[in-house]
């Protein structure tokens, strides 16, 4: 049986044992547990909603959340199945699954923690005020059977507060690597920024020493691209960088890096890849580019873009590798520009 909350939250076998050693629920507790669902709360089941439901509609916090007939009815079918399954199988991976779904449907509606918790305290409350005399009568048989329902109550609300906990926290590092990527990506093209790709090359290098692998960088850009801002605008121009940007991301593999370098220039990071198989993918690239004009709205654009190559020297640092490519691009583009330049 499939169990995405237990797995979701951590509950393997041992952590289910080790929750139940912790509250003190064991076997002798299965008997209370077939007892609480027969003579409590299936009979007075009626009495036990609706005393639970007038304590809970009013409070002016849950009627933020009950704004219409429709919440109202599935937050009422949820304490339905919760209720008529209480403390029913509490020691199985079963029971633990949908104690997280009932939290996590909860969380959903808006429903807070504390709210949540003194929803617990009430409706702990309303079943003890619907035990029939019969249990009354026995001193000792309603002791065992108050304490039971307040072990397992503690069980469920524990199990609300993993779901509550381990929400929040998961948002909260959905939101830093939102922020993260959003600090380390250039907002038009989708590439890592110029300060990330530096740092990228910086590891790079680093591993690539202590691999003993060739790495190697390409530094290139847009030729003559002045020319399509001043005459077609500044929104054409975006549109190429954006166009370019996907072409070039598309002709390497997952594990090398390309970042916009500035303005209309990009660095390629190339792992594991010695110079003259570098070199064949700036021309392919180039030619990708060249021989495959950037259709816009109306508007048909010729594009091409000079390329630098520079293998990475054992006494290289970021700067000098960098520069060494810079020159070759810088030589290409004296040399004619749409073509591709080792350097030296």
């Amino acid at each position: 049986m499939s169990l995405p909350n237990c797995e979701r939250f951590g509950f393997t076998a041992e952590k289910i044992k080790e929750r139940l050693a912790l509250l003190q629920l064991g076997d002798r507790d299965r008997e209370l547990a077939g007892r609480l669902q027969q003579e409590v709360i299936v009979p007075k089941f009626p009495q036990i909603m609706n005393e639970f439901m007038a304590a809970i509609v009013d409070q002016p916090e849950a009627q933020l959340i009950l704004t219409d007939d429709d919440i109202k009815k599935r937050v009422k079918h949820t304490i339905t199945t919760f209720l008529l399954s209480l403390g029913s199988g509490f020691d199985s991976a079963k029971y633990f699954e949908h104690r997280l779904h009932v939290g996590l449907a909860h969380e959903k509606v808006g429903l807070s923690l504390s709210l949540y918790l003194c929803a617990y305290r009430c409706l702990t409350q309303s079943i003890i005020n619907q035990f029939p005399d019969s249990i009354r009568s026995e001193q000792r048989h309603y002791e065992k059977l108050v304490e039971f329902l307040y072990k397992v109550n503690a069980l469920d609300m524990s199990l609300a507060i993993d779901t509550f906990h381990g929400s929040q926290v998961q948002v909260l590092q959905a939101r830093q690597e939102q922020l993260r990527l959003k600090a380390i990506t250039d907002s038009l093209t989708g590439l890592v920024n110029h300060d990330h790709v530096f740092s990228e090359l910086e590891r790079a290098m680093q591993n690539a020493k202590l691999s003993e692998q060739p790495l190697c960088v390409i530094m290139t850009d847009i030729d003559y691209f002045k020319k399509v801002n001043d005459n077609h605008g500044h929104q054409a121009g975006d549109a190429v960088l954006i166009d370019v940007a996907r072409r070039i991301k598309a002709s390497l593999r997952e594990l090398d890096i390309v970042g916009r370098y500035g303005g209309e220039e990009f660095m390629l990071i190339l792992h594991e890849t010695p110079l003259d198989v570098a070199t064949r993918i700036a021309e392919r690239i180039r030619l990708k580019i060249a021989d495959h004009p950037i259709n816009l709205t109306d508007l048909i654009l010729h594009i091409t873009m000079s390329f630098g190559v520079s293998l990475a020297r054992p006494d290289d640092t970021v700067e000098t590798l960098v520069k060494r490519a810079d020159d070759a691009l810088y030589a290409a583009k004296h040399g004619g520009r749409n073509q591709v330049v080792v350097g030296k």
